[in-house]
C-alpha cells in the first residue's frame, strides 16, 4: 500500500493537478435551466440543494425557487418548486438556507414582482417533507434580495441582504428588527454566528466591510478595508479568527486570494496565488476538524473554453498541500462539505455544452475522495503522531451523540461540551487514557437544544485542543 502511495503522490506534484477520485455524483437537469446556490447537510445525514429553475423566457419572468433534498448518495428523495402563487410575483429564488432545532429549514431569497422596481426579501420555513410552514415577503424599493441566513441558540432567524439590509425575527417568521445599514451602497453577502454568541456581517465585494453586532443588532465593531480583493465567502475559524476567499484583481489579472482578519477584524495576513496561466477565484472555503481548509473555484485558460473546476487543501499556516481539477465539465462550487470517511461532497451548478453548441445547467452533487490521490509522504508517519477527533455520529443528533477520538500515545486528555458562549456545559471524560480508538457519549437530554462545541483536549507537556461543533435537536 505505501508503495502505491507513493507513486500517486509522485504523479501528483509532477503535473501540479490530479483527477479526483470520485465516488459518485449526481446532476438533476431538466431542459430548463437550474442553479444551485446553497447546499445543507439534512437531519438524515442527505443534503438539500438550494437555487432555482429557469425556464427559458426573460429574466426575471420564469424562475421559480427549487429545492432538492436526496440521501446520503445523493438520490433524490424529493424535488419541489416553490412557484409564484400569487399575481403580483413573476417568480424568483432562493440563496441560502439553513437548518432548525425543530428538524425544520429556513430558506430565503428574493421575490419579483409585476412592480417594475419592486421586489421582495422573501423566507420561508418547511418541513422535511418540503411542506411550507409559513412564509413572509418584505416588499422594499429598489433590488431586495436575502443573501444569508442563520439560526441562533434561542431559535431567533437573522438574515442579511441587498443594500445593507438586516432582519431579525422570532421562530415564527415574525420580525423584530428590520434595519437598514448604510454601506455605500452595498450589500451583506454573509452573516455569521460567533463562538462567543455574537454575529457578523460581511460584505464582500468590492470592498470588504465586517460589522459584529450583538443580538440585538447593535454594533460592537466596524472595520472597512479597501483592499483590491473581492471576495466571496468567509467563515470564523477555530482561532476565533475570520478568513474571506475570493480573488485580487492586480496587474497579472485574476487569481486566486484569501484574507485573514483576528477577531476584532484587523487583518493578520493576505495571500494571493495562481497555479495555471489563466483567470481563477474562489468561490468557498471550509476549515476542517484538524485546522486545515478546502477551497473551491473555478478558473478558465482559453475565454473560448468553459472553465475548469478546482479543490485545493491548505494547512493550518495556509501553506498549500495539493490543488485537484474537474476537466470534464465546467462546475461552480458553492458549499463544500467534510465527511468523517475523508470525503468531500461538493455542491454547485454544472454546466455542459450540448450537441447544438447551447449550454445547459444543472444542481449538481459530488462525492470525491481527494485525500487518497494526495497523500503526501511526509504525511505519512504524522497520521500515527496525531490525537483527533475520528468522529462524532449521529451529528445533529436528538438526546445523544457518541463522539469518537483517537490517541497516538498513553495521555490526560479530557472531553468537554461548550454552549456558544464559551460557558462549561458538561465533562464527560477527564483521566488518562491508553493509546487507541476511544469513545464516549454525550447525553443532552438536561440541556437546551443548539448548537455546542466538543473541546477533546490532550494535556501531554502542557494543552493541545480540538474543537467539534456540533447540534442537539428536541
Amino acid at each position: 500500500m505505501r508503495a502505491i502511495i507513493t507513486v500517486m503522490v509522485a504523479i501528483c506534484l509532477s503535473i501540479g493537478f490530479a483527477q479526483p477520485n470520485i465516488d459518485w455524483e449526481q446532476d438533476y437537469g431538466s431542459e430548463i435551466a437550474d442553479e444551485c446556490y446553497d447546499m445543507i447537510r439534512t437531519h438524515e445525514n442527505g443534503y438539500l440543494l438550494i437555487g432555482y429553475q429557469h425556464d427559458g423566457r426573460e429574466w426575471p419572468t420564469g424562475a421559480n425557487c427549487k429545492v432538492i433534498k436526496t440521501d446520503s448518495l445523493g438520490n433524490v428523495i424529493w424535488n419541489q418548486d416553490y412557484a409564484a402563487e400569487n399575481l403580483d410575483s413573476l417568480g424568483g429564488y432562493f440563496k441560502c438556507g439553513t437548518q432548525t432545532i425543530d428538524e425544520c429549514y429556513i430558506l430565503a431569497g428574493t421575490r419579483f414582482t409585476t412592480h417594475p422596481g419592486i421586489y421582495q426579501s422573501y423566507m420561508i420555513k418547511i418541513d422535511g417533507e418540503g411542506n411550507i410552514q409559513w412564509e413572509y415577503s418584505i416588499v422594499r424599493n429598489g433590488p431586495s434580495a436575502f443573501y444569508d441566513v442563520v439560526v441562533s441558540e434561542d431559535g431567533n432567524i437573522y438574515l442579511a441582504g441587498s443594500s445593507g439590509y438586516l432582519t431579525k425575527t422570532d421562530s415564527d417568521g415574525n420580525i423584530i428588527i428590520d434595519a437598514d445599514i448604510d454601506i455605500q451602497g452595498n450589500g451583506f453577502d454573509r452573516i455569521l454566528l460567533l463562538q462567543d454568541g455574537n454575529l457578523l456581517l460581511a460584505a464582500l465585494n468590492p470592498d470588504i466591510i465586517l460589522i459584529k453586532i450583538d443580538n440585538d443588532c447593535d454594533p460592537l465593531w466596524t472595520r472597512n478595508l479597501q483592499l483590491n480583493y473581492g471576495m466571496m465567502d468567509i467563515i470564523q475559524t477555530s482561532d476565533d479568527c475570520f478568513i474571506c476567499a475570493g480573488y485580487y484583481g492586480g496587474e497579472q489579472g485574476i487569481e486566486n486570494a484569501a484574507v485573514k482578519f483576528d477577531n476584532r477584524g484587523n487583518v493578520v495576513w493576505t495571500r494571493n496565488w495562481r497555479y495555471r496561466r489563466s483567470f481563477e477565484y474562489l468561490r468557498s472555503i471550509t476549515e476542517l476538524n484538524d485546522g486545515s481548509y478546502i477551497l473551491g473555484g473555478i478558473g478558465c485558460i482559453n475565454p473560448n473554453e468553459l472553465p475548469y473546476t478546482f479543490l485545493q487543501r491548505f494547512d493550518n499556516n495556509f501553506q498549500n498541500q495539493w490543488t485537484l481539477s474537474f476537466e470534464e465539465f465546467s462546475s461552480s462550487p458553492r458549499a463544500i462539505l467534510a465527511n468523517s470517511s475523508g470525503s468531500y461532497i461538493i455542491a454547485g451548478t454544472k454546466t455542459m455544452v450540448l450537441e447544438d453548441d447551447t449550454e445547459n445547467r444543472q444542481m449538481w452533487l459530488c462525492n470525491t475522495n481527494t485525500d487518497t490521490l494526495a497523500i503526501s509522504i511526509s504525511q505519512i508517519p504524522a497520521l500515527a503522531n496525531n490525537f483527533e477527533i475520528h468522529n462524532v455520529y449521529p451529528n445533529p443528533f436528538n438526546s445523544t451523540t457518541t463522539i469518537s477520538f483517537i490517541l497516538p500515545t498513553l495521555s490526560p486528555v479530557s472531553v468537554s461540551v461548550y454552549n456558544t458562549r464559551g460557558q462549561l456545559v458538561d465533562v464527560l471524560l477527564d483521566g488518562v487514557m491508553p493509546v487507541g480508538s476511544h469513545k464516549v457519549v454525550w447525553d443532552g437530554h438536561n440541556v437546551g437544544a443548539g448548537v455546542y462545541f466538543l473541546k477533546l483536549c490532550d494535556k501531554t507537556g502542557g494543552e493541545n485542543f480540538i474543537y467539534q461543533k456540533v447540534t442537539l435537536i428536541k
